[in-house]
């Protein structure tokens, strides 16, 4: 059944009525460099961005499109072989959900399904980030090897081109369905080629397929110390890591990341064909209201 208004917290009815609008960005590949204008954020209610994809729509055209979702727009976009994100009926809540898929595919090059769930996520703050997702029954199980050649993510904290990711899950390598929590720094290095340290992984976990998993990551970003990352999956905590989080300036200028949920994986790994689902995605400043 649809979800009642009243679902929705106060402060976000308020924001449905006003039309605010999130600034968004058209992404492609390489990511072209973002001013570091949005690194003061005040998050001024506990939920501040939420995705029901109920009575969402979604417009643009070509690899990059703007999904609007109460009240404000996210960029849902494909590269390589990726699929443009689709509202589906399959969902953990209400109506609607949304699919993120890759068919089957060796080329070398990445291919990605993703939506831009937040831009400019702050530095030195904790803010919480949570999504239900549902893996295929046929959902891969993780390549052999460590490697730039291999490997998978499904959700993912992005600062800068051409490093990596400083916060990702991705299936574990080897496993049949696993997932592996990597946190980079400095110290790990931001750029596969020259990095010490490419995948750090702080912890690993069990995943299911045909059946919603609800993961919450509750970070402080912090590339000179004192950061955290928390990791929770269906409300229970299975990982903490505390340390230097994301790249300082001494790596890059940019001091904000996006955060991202979809596919996003290696080319050149014979992957078979790869579908996910996403609902109920929240990002807020306290555990207990995207729980």
């Amino acid at each position: 059944m649809k979800k009642p208004l009243s679902y929705l917290p106060l402060a976000l009815i308020t924001l449905m009525a006003t039309s605010s609008k999130e600034n968004i960005v058209k992404l492609t590949e390489e990511y072209p460099a973002i001013s570091n204008s949005a690194n003061i954020e005040t998050v001024s209610r506990h939920v501040d961005n939420y995705l029901d994809f109920e009575n969402a729509t979604v417009s643009g055209t070509s690899h990059t499109e703007t999904l609007t979702n109460n009240g404000k727009g996210y960029e849902i976009h494909l590269y390589g072989d990726g699929i443009l994100p689709q509202l589906s009926t399959r969902r953990s809540a209400g109506d609607i959900g949304l699919r993120c898929a890759i068919p089957a595919s060796s080329i070398p090059g990445k291919d990605r399904s993703e939506i831009e769930t937040k831009y400019n996520m702050p530095f030195e703050r904790v803010r919480v980030c949570a999504f239900d997702v549902y893996f295929d029954a046929l959902f891969p199980s993780g390549g052999t090897g460590l490697n730039e050649n291999n490997w998978l993510s499904f959700t993912q904290f992005w600062q800068y081109s051409p490093g990596m990711p400083i916060i990702t899950l991705e299936v574990k390598h080897g496993s049949n369905l696993e997932y592996q929590l990597v946190v980079r720094n400095d110290d790990t290095g931001s750029e596969v080629a020259t990095a010490p340290n490419p995948w750090p992984v702080r912890g690993y976990g069990s995943l299911s397929r045909g059946t919603w998993i609800r993961f919450a990551l509750e970070v402080k970003i912090s590339p000179n110390g004192g950061g955290y990352v928390k990791l929770y999956k269906n409300g229970n905590l299975e990982h903490t890591y505390t340390g230097k989080v994301g790249y300082s300036t001494a790596v890059v200028a940019r001091q904000n990341v996006d955060w991202r949920c979809g596919i996003y994986r290696t080319g050149g790994y014979n992957w078979p064909a790869s579908t996910i689902w996403l609902d109920e995605i929240k990002y807020g400043d306290t555990l207990s209201e995207v729980l």
